[in-house]
């Protein structure tokens, strides 16, 4: 019994598929029947992209009723549901919800840009939308944009027992760094105490902020390679000497120097005075020599003169 009503059933519903080929209607034999029959369609999402060169563009691609879409470009197949025709991982697809098939290009290049497809496989009809996809390159005048910059300033030599006083001057591009480090051959300075004292000054409207450093009573230990380094890696690195050199003595030193230089001084003196009059005595003879030539010279012109006015 049950095997003839199944032959009835076939031969009622052939006419009607038959009726619906003829009538030039595209029904399926359950909607004949006044059956509700689920087809694939699309859910509204944007058609047009627009990214910048180096991001990730993501095109979103809702349906209904369908198992998986294709992604295609230039009727070239990208995807087939999770699957890619690729090596790379800059293309993939999402499927983040049972309706979202989204299509990600990642490191996006102007060469990305064009029309895409999210095509549908369907035994009713083609169906497939198309996307536009913009990937523009933007260019930055570098010329005038602010530079970062960093500098240590301080003194060069200490004596020991004196203070170190640093300060490091940093500036960022569009905002002041987060914070400062300060380094001493390699290792890491932390306020302790009174012996080390750091301090940080941030100037928001210069993006600056100025690090202070503070050692005091320096040993030969607090001297080497200082060096200051911002959150965003910018470094400078700044020597300091510590010199062992003791001042008590230092000056002492420099009196009995002075002393000595004195005493040479006078050495020297007396040298000069002793010449000096070696001079004037040798002046005074040649004065008393030339006097006696002189009076020599008259007394002969004068005997020379009686002996010619004798009478003869």
């Amino acid at each position: 019994m049950l095997h003839l009503t199944g032959i009835i059933c076939v031969l009622w519903l052939i006419p009607l598929v038959s009726l619906s080929k003829l009538s030039g209607f595209k029904s399926t034999p359950g909607e004949v029947l006044g059956l509700h029959m689920d087809h694939p369609e699309f859910r509204p999402t944007p058609r047009l992209y627009t990214v910048t060169a180096g991001q990730t563009a993501e095109l979103q691609c809702a349906v209904v009723n369908v198992e998986e879409v294709i992604w295609k470009r230039d009727s070239r197949p990208l995807t087939v549901g999770l699957e890619s025709f690729y090596n790379t991982d800059r293309f993939s697809v999402v499927h983040p919800s049972p309706h979202q098939w989204n299509l990600l290009i990642r490191n996006a290049s102007r060469n990305d840009s064009g029309f895409y497809e999210c095509e549908i496989s369907s035994t009713r009809k083609y169906l497939r939308k198309i996307f536009q996809l913009n990937v523009i390159e933007v260019t930055f005048d570098t010329t005038h944009m602010p530079r970062k910059d960093i500098t240590v300033t301080g003194t060069e030599y200490v004596d020991m027992g004196d203070h170190i006083n640093l300060i490091c001057n940093a500036t960022g591009r569009n905002h002041s760094p987060s914070a400062i480090d300060w380094f001493l051959n390699g290792n890491k300075l932390t306020s302790r105490g009174t012996k080390v004292e750091i301090k940080e000054n941030v100037e928001v409207t210069k993006r600056t902020i100025v690090s202070f450093l503070h050692v005091a009573d320096a040993q030969l230990s607090d001297g080497g390679n200082y060096v200051c380094r911002t959150t965003d890696l910018l470094i400078k690195s700044f020597t300091v000497t510590v010199l062992n050199s003791n001042k008590s003595n230092s000056k002492r030193g420099t009196i009995a120097e002075q002393d000595s230089n004195l005493a040479h001084e006078q050495e020297d003196t007396g040298r000069q005075g002793g010449l000096l009059s070696d001079v004037k005595n040798s002046a005074h003879a040649r004065d008393a020599l030339t006097s006696r030539h002189i009076a020599l010279y008259l007394v002969t012109v004068l005997a020379l003169l009686r002996h010619a006015l004798a009478p003869r």
